[in-house]
């Protein structure tokens, strides 16, 4: 059986998009986790997944695309660096999987036939 981020990783690198929930003031949404220890982005593969979670505590936020080159080339290495991770898939009705950027990474290169440059 494949990896949650195999799966999202194949998905994305065909739509050569992520999604994400973004503020008003060029925040995103993140997840505290473990009382603080660390943080996770919250990451869709489609933006019916992003909406979904638009409510609550996150009712401020609207999905927003991310270019998968720029989400692998800039965001993922300074989220890697900050030790920030990401969490794929989250939904109101699954805690979706919470992974470290490079895992992320590695199944985004993986996907496109491990080849450097656009994703």
């Amino acid at each position: 059986m494949s990896a949650p981020q195999d799966t999202f990783a194949i998905k994305v690198v065909g739509l050569g998009q992520v999604w994400g929930l973004k503020g008003a003031e060029d925040d995103w949404a993140v997840c505290e986790f473990n009382d603080g220890e660390f943080d996770a982005m919250l990451l869709w593969s489609d933006e019916k997944g992003a909406k979904a979670c638009a409510t609550g505590e996150w009712k401020v936020y609207q999905p927003a695309a991310i270019d998968l080159q720029a989400y692998v080339e800039s965001w993922l290495p300074a989220m890697n660096e900050d030790g920030i991770r990401v969490n794929i898939n989250f939904g109101p009705k699954s805690r979706g999987s919470v992974i470290e950027a490079e895992q992320l990474l590695a199944a985004l290169q993986a996907a496109r036939g491990g080849r450097a440059g656009t994703p």
